[in-house]
Parts: C-alpha cells; structure tokens; sequence
C-alpha cells in the first residue's frame, strides 16, 4: 500500500467519470507531482454495517490516503498549519483544555464565523463556537463527598440543537442533579398537547 497526502474535492465530484457513492465515499486529489485524483473508500473503526465511528469530510480538507490496487481508503485526517487549527493554530490554547484526562471528538461546522452579539449585546466570536464530545478533568461545581475539587467529567456541548431520542426507555442517573431550562420559544410535546386536550374534553364532559 502506497500512503499519499491528499485533499477531498467537493462532495459527488467525479474522478475519470466515476462517481462515489454517496456517503461511503469521496473523491480527492493530490496537489504536487501529477495531480493523482482517486475515489476514497471511508474507513469505520469501531464498527461494520450501518454502525461505527463515521464523519463525512469536508471540501479542502487535508488527509492521509492508503492506495492500493484494489482501491484506496482514508487512513486520518490531517491537520493544516491555520491559524484557528485545534492542534498547531495560534488560538489552540483558548480551545484546548488546559488538563485532558482521555480524549475528545470535536467538530466545527462548515457556516458563518463571523463576530456576532448575544441578546445582551455582548460580543461573541463564532470561531470559537464548535460541538463536542470530551473526556476532561476539571473543576466540580458539587464539591460534597468530591474525593478532590477536580474530577472526572464527561460534556457534551452543542453549537446547534440536541436531540436525543429513544424507542424504549431512557433513563438519566446522578448522585446530585442539575437542570438549567431556558423557556424562551419553548413548545409542548405532543403528549403534553393530548394530555390537556383529554383533561379539556373531561372537564366539558
């Protein structure tokens, strides 16, 4: 297997009239030599059929190609010397915590970046607005029984909406327990809908 440094075209982009398939594959090139261009098999780890550990790339985005006879495949992504980049960027520090105790999946989406103001009027950066999922060690907010004031954390944090959704039971588990709830544009379920509806017809009845 031949390893080259690639860059993924934009998405249904053709290579000598084949198109990938759409979405366990992307086509890419390589920018130095002969501009060698091949469609890119999508590597799960952790997975198989319909499940695993799955992104789609973006345009422009850097990578490490595996290329071989029987086809080529995304071996990882690579970083670019950016200034916003999560690894080597001038701005890491401000997005990178300062202790890791594991690892962390992070994404920023592909939309406007530029400055914008809260509802308060406050300046916010949008270059630092990004989703992720990350094991961190940090301060607790619930010092009672804490074995130290920093401990083991799990966060989940969302530029956009989270949805979550189960078809059987969903069941949520702390020793102490926090819920913070902003009913700004807030919308009944449509349980909660029923149910005033089947209280409204009893009180009519």
């Amino acid at each position: 297997m031949t390893l080259k440094v690639m860059y993924v075209m934009e998405k249904g982009a053709k290579v000598d009239g084949i198109k990938p398939i759409l979405p366990y594959q992307f086509a890419a090139e390589e920018k130095t030599g002969e501009n060698f261009k091949c469609i890119v098999n999508i590597v799960m780890p952790l997975g198989g059929s319909e499940s695993g550990l799955f992104r789609y790339p973006k345009k422009g985005e850097k990578i490490l190609v595996g290329v071989e006879e029987n086809g080529s495949f995304l071996m990882g992504y690579l970083p670019e010397d950016t200034a916003d980049n999560i690894n080597t960027g001038e701005n890491h520090k401000s997005v990178m915590p300062d202790e890791m105790a594991g690892q962390f999946f992070r994404y920023k989406g592909p939309g406007d970046y530029k400055d914008y103001e809260d509802k308060k009027g406050v300046k916010k950066d949008k270059k630092k607005v990004y989703s992720e999922i990350g094991f961190y060690h940090e301060e607790t907010k619930c010092k009672v029984d804490a074995p130290a004031d920093k401990i083991d954390t799990l966060r989940i944090t969302s530029a956009g909406d989270i949805n979550q959704k189960a078809t059987n039971h969903d069941q949520i588990k702390a020793k102490r327990f926090e819920l913070l709830v902003n009913c700004d544009g807030s919308k009944k379920t449509d349980k909660e809908s029923n149910d005033e509806f089947a209280y409204g017809d009893q009180m009519r009845g």
